[in-house]
């Protein structure tokens, strides 16, 4: 009797302690929030940068101005696209510690928010990555700065994205395989 004693004893903590686990999730409603702050600063900072900078920008129809004007468009959906992932990854969190998808008024689940785990999140966050970096290079090269070395640059940043791009594949390569296993076991009958 004390066997089993002990045993009620060690599954009454370990359910507490799993309890206490599963409503720590909370944790992760402060990450979601800041990121979307951080994603509302980044819309409302690139909508009034916008309508500061663009009537002056439109002053010059000359070669020079027109490089500035591309740079400028480049540069502004960027922020857009950052403040746009990281309101998906907020929204993303939400749905995967939260249990709660984003639904229309007739129930519908948003399409536009289909994560599974924290991996297609982080390959969002990769994207947002691959795509500063090409704005910045677009950057350098609308610039047409001396003292950049643009082979050195560009360098740098193709070796980056190749390697999350190898990142990714792999990943890809890994969630394939995976469901994969999972049809073959479900098709597989159990042994007696």
């Amino acid at each position: 009797s004390k066997l089993i004693a002990d045993r009620r004893g060690s599954e009454v903590s370990g359910s507490g302690m799993s309890v206490t686990i599963f409503k720590s999730r909370y944790m992760v409603m402060l990450a979601v929030v800041t990121l979307y702050v951080v994603a509302a600063a980044l819309f409302v900072y690139a909508t009034i940068k916008t309508a500061l900078t663009l009537p002056a920008l439109l002053t010059s129809f000359s070669t020079e101005a027109e490089k500035k004007l591309m740079l400028f468009a480049v540069e502004t959906a960027d922020l857009f696209l950052i403040a746009v992932v990281l309101f998906v990854t907020a929204a993303g969190l939400y749905a995967l510690f939260m249990g709660r998808r984003p639904t229309s008024k007739d129930g519908e689940i948003a399409k536009w928010l289909e994560v599974e785990n924290l991996d297609d999140l982080k390959q969002n966050l990769i994207g947002v990555v691959v795509v500063a970096m090409a704005v910045y290079f677009l950057g350098v090269l609308v610039k047409d700065d001396e003292g950049i070395n643009l082979l050195e640059t560009g360098g740098g940043i193709a070796a980056v994205v190749a390697a999350l791009g190898w990142y990714v594949s792999q990943k890809s390569k890994a969630k394939e395989t995976d469901a994969k296993t999972t049809e073959v076991k479900a098709n597989t009958p159990e042994k007696l």
